[in-house]
């Protein structure tokens, strides 16, 4: 089994809401993943930390779109606008925001570099 996801969101609280919104008790999803009622309370609590194949196998179970919506936001690297919560209304266009900026700074590291190149070869360019 690999190892507990460490988040830095609460991501317990989410696979409740996610799990509640299916109209699953916590005991239905807890015997379609063969475990206890009482790992899944700790683990939306957040007092145990679920591995990703316990948080793959809960959120296969639930198989709704709002679950593979949280699935997604599990993996999205958050790296040019602060990880907004799940439920943010405008959760998607921050992504897109997210992803437009790591698009600007990739091409400005790009353009660094090649003015980089250009001071370096004599105002030529040089491949």
């Amino acid at each position: 089994m690999k190892n507990s996801v460490e988040l830095d969101f609460p991501v317990g609280a989410y696979l409740a809401k996610v799990r509640d919104d299916a109209g699953l008790s916590q005991s239905q999803l807890a015997q379609a993943v063969t475990f206890s009622t009482a790992t899944l309370s700790r683990i939306e609590s957040g007092e145990k930390p679920a591995s990703e194949d316990e948080l793959t196998s809960m959120l296969n179970a639930i198989g709704t779109p709002k679950a593979e919506e949280l699935r997604e936001f599990l993996t999205q690297k958050w790296d040019q606008v602060a990880r907004p919560t799940f439920d943010h209304p405008n959760r998607t266009a921050l992504w897109q925001a997210n992803l437009t900026l790591r698009q600007l700074d990739d091409l400005q590291c790009s353009f660094a570099r090649l003015i980089f190149m250009k001071k370096n070869c004599g105002g030529l360019f040089c491949f």
